[in-house]
């Protein structure tokens, strides 16, 4: 990372997602702490986040059904979908946008 504003802007968000207690949501993992270490050697910014320990991400759980012949039904899928929009609405609602949103961050 650098020292540009869009860095200044995800430490920012970051501040808002780590400190913020009305923040917390079952379909957004947890943000515990994050810092940034400027790297003498190199004058770079490096974050390091703190989170949420997953099982796993959606990628791994539909690679997983796909090695297994199996499928989701529509309602599932339903679910899932229903599940990413509620946490996606709920950052929104704090003014954070996830710019990365894939099957493997999830």
């Amino acid at each position: 990372m650098n020292d540009s504003p869009d860095t200044q802007s995800e430490i920012r968000v970051m501040q808002i997602i780590s400190f913020s207690a009305g923040f917390q949501h079952s379909h957004v993992i947890q943000v515990y702490d994050f810092w940034v270490h400027r790297s003498t050697n190199e004058n770079k910014l490096q974050t390091y986040i703190q989170m949420e320990r997953c099982d796993g991400t959606l990628e791994e759980y539909l690679r997983d059904l796909e090695l297994r012949k199996q499928f989701i039904d529509p309602y599932g899928l339903f679910e899932i979908i229903i599940h990413v929009a509620s946490g996606l609405r709920h950052c929104h609602d704090y003014d954070v946008l996830h710019r990365d949103l894939k099957p493997s961050n999830g």
